[in-house]
């Protein structure tokens, strides 16, 4: 796809080749500077007309042009740079490498042909030279966003996700941290199982925007999973007194309560946010309350009520395997080999399962069973 930025670049080409002449018709007698105007008003004219051609995917109009307007006006950046696009889009990938490297050369300082190789080089799958290419421009534009969000697809392209971490670090900084390109950052951080960075920006993503129901509700979640509930309490319970009905932000208060043994606030949690005819509900129920449940009967009785009404609508391995676990935890080893049996009958490519419902089986003295 063509490039907005180039056409622009291109558009404010047309208005330089006729902006001023070069110091050499300026020293010239009357009669060459009127020359040199009037070649530069042709070459200004081929230029548009090249454009157009180009825009209408006439490659072969757009190249016919251009050259014309390099006949006039020499080795001019902009030309050369439009005539590389041209080859391009007519699917001459040497020819437009071949211009684009003359349009670098004429206008070393220009990011605009670099950063044109490194695209095309990009998707020759030339990785490592486009990365020097990008590189080479990032040296003389340190501050290019356009040329780091491409060192980071470079990167990601080739492999390697640490270095395009980085680059997408440094561009989130550079950009001053825009929630979208910190979320992007986030989930790359994911991919590469690096949970605890992904936190770090997660704060301060939400730090900026503390009001975002997404942000501390993902923060609170992010927290319990590593253990933090004292993190995540403060942020679990700020969402529900902006949204006193939100089932799983409830949800999320009534495991983080469980955690920090305030069982009170833990059961009126789940009364709130439990639907008896939801099965996510009842998963997330039997959940919060596997750990007490096995070593409180009260608790596991609770959680077991809640695994039989899940199993009644759909029979879902994980709740099977929980329920199974229950039973055995309580000495109910008949019980735990039918509810082992049924888990490995849906989930079968269990091995540590099977093995369990193995051991169910010959403590309840079923030898057919087992």
């Amino acid at each position: 796809m063509r490039s907005l930025l180039l056409l622009a670049v291109l558009v404010a080409a047309t208005l330089a080749l006729v902006a001023s002449p070069p110091a050499t018709a300026q020293e010239a007698t009357p009669s060459e500077a009127v020359a040199t105007t009037q070649a530069q008003l042709r070459a200004q004219g081929l230029f548009v007309r090249g454009m157009t051609r180009a825009r209408l995917s006439d490659y072969d109009g757009a190249i016919e042009a251009f050259e014309a307007a390099l006949d006039l006006v020499g080795d001019d950046a902009s030309v050369l740079l439009a005539l590389a696009d041209a080859h391009h889009g007519a699917g001459r990938p040497t020819e437009a490498l071949f211009y684009a490297n003359q349009a670098a050369a004429a206008q070393p300082a220009s990011a605009e042909p670099l950063a044109f190789i490194a695209e095309r080089q990009r998707e020759a799958g030339s990785y490592a030279e486009a990365t020097a290419t990008l590189e080479r421009l990032l040296e003389i534009h340190p501050d290019h966003e356009d040329a780091w969000a491409a060192l980071a697809e470079v990167q990601r392209a080739a492999g390697d996700e640490d270095a395009a971490i980085g680059t997408t670090r440094h561009l989130w900084g550079l950009r001053g941290q825009p929630r979208t390109l910190g979320l992007r950052l986030v989930g790359m951080l994911d991919a590469a199982d690096r949970g605890a960075d992904a936190i770090g920006v997660l704060e301060t993503l939400q730090e900026a925007d503390p009001a975002s129901y997404r942000l501390r509700l993902d923060l609170a979640q992010r927290y319990a999973a590593a253990d933090r509930a004292g993190e995540a309490l403060p942020l679990v319970e700020s969402v529900l007194a902006d949204y006193p009905q939100d089932r799983q932000a409830a949800l999320l208060a009534a495991q983080l309560y469980q955690a920090t043994e305030r069982t009170d606030e833990a059961a009126t949690m789940l009364a709130q946010a439990t639907d008896p005819n939801d099965p996510e509900a009842l998963f997330a129920e039997a959940a919060t309350r596997f750990n007490q449940a096995q070593t409180d009967p009260e608790v596991r009785a609770a959680a077991m009520d809640a695994l039989r009404r899940l199993i009644d609508m759909e029979a879902r391995p994980e709740a099977l395997h929980m329920l199974a676990t229950l039973h055995a935890d309580a000495g109910a080893y008949a019980e735990a080999a039918v509810a082992f049996a049924r888990a490995v009958e849906v989930e079968p490519r269990r091995p540590d399962w099977w093995a369990q419902a193995l051991d169910a089986a010959l403590l309840a003295g079923d030898t057919a069973l087992a």
